[in-house]
């Protein structure tokens, strides 16, 4: 698949920063969040760019639309980033943004291939290529801007859009709210459309003054991935709604009277999570590990009181789920962790304020380096379900489909199907472990690996 650069440019915001705004401190969660650059690739059909200038010739037709949309797009994020101003600005250091209006890079490119033929097989390293280059999931030592953007034009029509937001600032929570507030700036840049969808209100800022940082937190050493060493492997799991619903009656029909039927997420990371455990050991000559997994929780809607969704920031803690002997993978044990790690959460949110969090992560800090001293495996996992990015309509109608990039670590990462109901799990794990997995007759009862992406 050859690319063509078309330009690169650098969008700043449409106002100023004001003086004393120039300097945007990091709250307490942002200090102890990674700070690698959190991707998300959205894909738009030819049939929502709406109605083609009127253009004799159809390479003309095509070139004045791809002008159009990347103008709108441009103005539009410029617009945008006068309210999001820190991700205009550059990290200056582990507790601040130093908001100087340095801008955002907006690469635009020509891919000559069709978007249907992209979609048919979504293969991993074809889509590596619609990224801003070197920042998916990735920690550049000399890259300080927060974020960046990628804008590729497909033969025949079609676009997709890349944005790589530094998880200093962002969770998955803020990375969808941008989203959308762009997407409806661009909305409203048209007059018919102000009424349907109007300029959201401006991002909150709150995350320092809710979680005030402090200097004296000690974090844990993160070493980059040595190269050549446990090549990871991502691969993309479509659960549809009917398998979930099946898989769902399984744990349930092997649960206690007293316990809920599991919510699909629940249902899915389960079911992933005990059959990697089951790949690993077979990966590794029958030798089975004992493994942890982190689960990430937004903490906005359990604080007391709630903080509001557009709340910027890194606002999520985690609770562990274990399979510390083998016979421990069961589902509905794993389900029952997962409810016990959820209300331990709810329960700390509730008490997240002034010193109190800094004691707190402290003690998890140390609590938590402790138990993966040893030679446990270590699993992280999100979900991204819930957040209305298939919401995401900049003016040519919703988008088809949207993933994330290849993760360098074992993960798993939940995103709603086009219907909401389905879930699409982007898993990572070592070369040898995902080779089991995708063989795994029984994981693959309810999963689908890598189906083709429909432009219905």
């Amino acid at each position: 698949m050859d690319v063509e650069i078309v330009s690169t440019e650098v969008i700043k915001p449409s106002v100023p920063t004001p003086h004393h705004l120039t300097t945007y401190t990091f709250s307490l969660l942002d200090q102890i969040a990674d700070s690698f650059y959190v991707p998300i690739l959205l894909f738009y059909p030819a049939t929502s760019c709406g109605q083609s200038p009127a253009s004799a010739n159809p390479q003309d037709r095509s070139m004045e639309m791809e002008m159009i949309i990347s103008a709108k797009l441009k103005k539009s994020l410029s617009e945008t980033l006068t309210r999001y101003y820190p991700f205009a600005g550059t990290i200056k250091d582990s507790i601040s943004i130093d908001c100087d209006d340095e801008g955002v890079v907006f690469v635009e490119v020509r891919i000559n291939k069709k978007i249907v033929d992209v979609l048919r097989e979504p293969e991993s390293k074809m889509m590596s290529m619609l990224f801003p280059d070197d920042l998916p999931w990735k920690r550049p030592a000399n890259y300080r801007s927060v974020l960046a953007v990628k804008l590729s034009f497909f033969l025949c029509g079609g676009f997709a859009i890349a944005v790589c937001i530094s998880h200093k600032i962002a969770d998955a929570c803020t990375v969808f709210t941008f989203l959308k507030d762009w997407a409806a700036s661009a909305h409203a840049m048209d007059g018919v459309n102000k009424t349907l969808s109007p300029v959201p209100q401006p991002p909150q800022l709150i995350a320092a003054s809710v979680f005030p940082p402090n200097l004296q937190l000690a974090l844990p050493d993160r070493k980059p991935p040595v190269e050549g060493q446990n090549v990871m492997i991502s691969r993309r799991f479509v659960f549809h709604p009917a398998k979930i619903a099946a898989l769902k009656a399984v744990i349930d029909s092997n649960s206690s009277p007293q316990m809920q039927v599991p919510t699909r997420v629940e249902a899915v990371t389960a079911w992933i999570y005990k059959h990697a455990s089951n790949a690993s050991k077979a990966a590794s000559s029958g030798v089975w590990k004992p493994s942890r997994l982190a689960q990430m929780v937004n903490l906005r809607r359990r604080m007391e009181p709630p903080l509001p969704e557009n709340s910027v920031g890194n606002m999520i803690w985690f609770f562990a789920v274990a399979i510390k002997e083998e016979n421990d993978a069961k589902l509905d044990s794993l389900v029952h962790q997962m409810r016990k790690g959820l209300e331990q959460v709810c329960n700390l949110a509730k008490e997240l304020e002034g010193d109190r969090l800094f004691l707190i992560i402290s003690e998890m800090i140390s609590r938590s380096a402790s138990r993966h001293s040893g030679s446990g495996e270590k699993y992280t996992c999100g979900s991204w379900c819930g957040f209305g990015a298939y919401e995401v309509d900049f003016g040519w109608g919703k988008p088809i489909w949207l993933r994330c990039a290849d993760d360098q670590n074992r993960s798993i990462i939940l995103m709603d199907t086009r219907c909401g109901a389905g879930i699409e799990a982007w898993i990572t794990l070592e070369e040898e472990a995902m080779a089991v997995l995708e063989c795994d007759d029984e994981f693959l009862e309810f999963a689908s690996l890598n189906p083709s992406i429909s432009m219905d």
